[in-house]
């Protein structure tokens, strides 16, 4: 299995786990009831690091590598892009719209699902782009060499003063909301006693 690939799908598998908490909760303020708004701001401000700090700077490498060795896969990342962009329109809209919740302003429950649906479908979507047609294109194309100077960069990047120890955060802030989302969703479904 290629190492940097399977860092991706790491990412990807966590990223989606946390959607699915995020779904959840979206799915009871949709039904009326009163979701975990502090489980919701954690998972903002996790997608909120994760992606400026982490994911993206890491998919940078990626890209820029492709276009150099292989320019087949532009108008692929154009379109990941294009769902990075409106994904993070939508987070911040999210994030707007839970804040005005927690201020005790009015906020339109379609206004605040339409803002979390978007973020999950956007992030859905450039994960899919990403699993079915970027990652077997590239594997497909680049030669060990190219792997191994994204390894290389990837792991020069994590050394870096501002990003040392951010993985390890960002994966004990991730395991946190799965916990508490579990912890939650059994607190719900408990019988009334």
């Amino acid at each position: 299995m290629n190492v940097v690939i399977e860092s991706f799908r790491r990412d990807h598998r966590e990223a989606e786990a946390l959607l699915r908490a995020l779904e959840g909760e979206c799915d009871l303020f949709r039904q009326a009831e009163r979701p975990d708004y502090e489980l919701i701001g954690e998972i903002i401000a996790h997608f909120r690091s994760f992606l400026d700090e982490y994911y993206h700077p890491k998919e940078e490498m990626l890209f820029n590598l492709t276009r150099t060795q292989t320019g087949l896969c532009d108008s692929m990342i154009d379109r990941i892009a294009d769902e990075r962009a409106a994904s993070a329109s939508s987070l911040e809209a999210l994030r707007d719209a839970l804040g005005e919740i927690l201020n005790e302003q009015r906020v339109l429950r379609q206004t605040f699902d339409d803002a979390a649906r978007g973020f999950i479908q956007h992030e859905r979507r450039r994960i899919e782009i990403e699993e079915q047609r970027l990652f077997p294109e590239l594997l497909s194309v680049l030669g060990p060499a190219a792997w191994a100077e994204l390894a290389a960069g990837l792991r020069d990047q994590r050394e870096l003063p501002r990003r040392r120890g951010l993985e390890e955060r960002l994966r004990a802030r991730s395991l946190w909301i799965s916990r508490e989302a579990l912890a939650d969703q059994a607190e719900r479904t408990r019988p009334a006693s």
